[in-house]
């Protein structure tokens, strides 16, 4: 699909130079390789701002590490949001920045039994005209560490859909192509509800975990589906 559009896709490539002096010019990579380009677009994720946190002398790591109330090391200063650090995970998403936010305001006004265990990681978005799904655990070593994999591909109408399984539960799902089981699918994951073989075998024939029917009507939704992350 995309490279109908005309983009070439290179993996698993290393760029060693970047030239041109007052511009850009081109691209040297690690196979010697030259490559003709005048825009060159960096995406290195985010990096938490923590130097407020160095200077108040509160702890930190990659983020301003805070524990299952969102308290700092001052018990009087809370962090959410890409700034702070969770047992180890720093998010740079909205919704679990909400979900911390939640959890800080909770603590603050002293209401019982409000923690934080950390968040799953789902990201929505069109990429060339294409939809495109990712939630969970789903890099390249997912499968061997962490369950199962079930795929399904439609090459004739651009459609690639995984799903990752550990003990009867889907932990982890890609999609890219139209797949209206998103929103369902986020509400199990974030759930941890179980799914049933016959479901498995059926994402194995035709992409979807649930009869079409199922998911087609906004009525037929669960009431704590998950409508929207922004």
């Amino acid at each position: 699909m995309v490279s109908a559009v005309g983009i070439r896709i290179r993996l698993n490539e290393v760029v060693n130079e970047v030239l041109g002096k007052e511009r850009v010019r081109g691209l040297k990579l690690g196979s010697g390789e030259l490559l003709t380009c005048d825009t060159l677009v960096l995406a290195t994720g985010i990096r938490p701002n923590i130097q407020l946190a160095k200077n108040a002398k509160l702890h930190f790591g990659r983020g301003i590490q805070v524990d299952d109330q969102m308290r700092t090391s001052d018990p009087a200063i809370y962090a959410v949001g890409e700034c702070c650090e969770h047992r180890g995970e720093v998010y740079g998403l909205v919704a679990p920045g909400l979900e911390q936010a939640n959890v800080a305001a909770a603590s603050i006004s002293q209401e019982q039994g409000s923690h934080y265990t950390g968040s799953i990681a789902a990201s929505r978005l069109k990429v060339v005209g294409t939809q495109v799904f990712s939630m969970g655990p789903m890099g390249a070593a997912a499968a061997r560490t962490l369950g199962r994999s079930y795929v399904f591909k439609d090459n004739a109408n651009g459609i690639y859909r995984k799903i990752l399984v550990h003990r009867n539960r889907v932990i982890g799902a890609i999609g890219i192509g139209d797949w209206n089981e998103t929103v369902r699918l986020q509400t199990t994951i974030g759930a941890k509800q179980l799914i049933w073989p016959w479901q498995r075998l059926r994402f194995l024939r035709t992409g979807l975990l649930w009869p079409e029917e199922d998911t087609q009507g906004i009525a037929s939704w669960p009431a704590t589906t998950v409508v929207c992350q922004c």
